[in-house]
């Protein structure tokens, strides 16, 4: 294992580990040995993000997609970023740019709900987040599928691809929860009190409903 990499395992397991201080020192030094990294850089900008300091997180997604424009998860950091800075105007532009290519992309969605939101767009926020709403979720194949399987090699295919659809869903958890909220949100600020109400309503059947999805999916292999 090269030094860069040495340094970018050590930085990311100081990151997960909560230790953002001595995370940005490591991502540093293995910057000045590839300052054109962009994995480094977009690490530095989520050590950044965690640590509050919202105004680096901004520079280093900005340098992350100098160098890979492509990337997805560095523009959705850099508008949620902006939206934290609350630069509103900035974050719908990026948003914007990801739904353009990516119509699915949820978390976008959401966020351009909340970019329409800060800047008092509220019927476009509520479209966005209705609309994000609507997304199909992940389906989940029943674990039982993997135990009628003989082949040994094809029964572990199956328990991966059910573990990263479980994953799945988790994540779209947490995404139509933010969905829900920011409905709330533009409705009590446009004045609607009664729509706002029922978000409150829906929000907690979709988590009762979410609990009896996870009491079925972990009684099965």
């Amino acid at each position: 294992m090269g030094r860069l990499e040495q340094l970018t395992r050590i930085a990311s397991e100081n990151l997960v580990e909560g230790n953002i201080e001595e995370a940005i020192r490591n991502f540093n030094f293995a910057l000045v040995l590839d300052n054109n990294n962009s994995n480094v850089l977009n690490s530095l900008g989520l050590s950044y993000y965690h640590k509050g300091d919202f105004k680096e997180a901004e520079k280093y997604y900005k340098y992350a997609l100098e160098m890979d424009p492509k990337n997805i998860s560095s523009r959705i950091k850099l508008a949620e970023t902006y939206l934290k800075l609350k630069k509103y105007d900035e974050a719908s532009k990026e948003q914007i740019a990801i739904l353009e290519k990516n119509p699915n992309n949820a978390r976008a969605r959401i966020g351009l709900g909340h970019s329409y939101l800060g800047l008092r767009r509220y019927d476009d926020s509520i479209r966005e987040y209705k609309n994000a709403l609507k997304q199909k979720r992940t389906p989940i194949s029943p674990g039982w599928t993997g135990l009628l399987i003989i082949n040994k090699y094809d029964r572990e295919i199956k328990k991966y691809e059910r573990r990263y659809q479980i994953n799945t869903r988790k994540i779209e958890k947490f995404d139509i929860i933010l969905a829900y909220d920011g409905l709330f949100d533009a409705h009590y600020e446009k004045g609607n009190y009664m729509k706002s109400l029922r978000c409150l309503f829906q929000v907690k059947g979709f988590k009762v409903k979410n609990k009896v999805a996870n009491f079925l999916n972990s009684i099965m292999p």
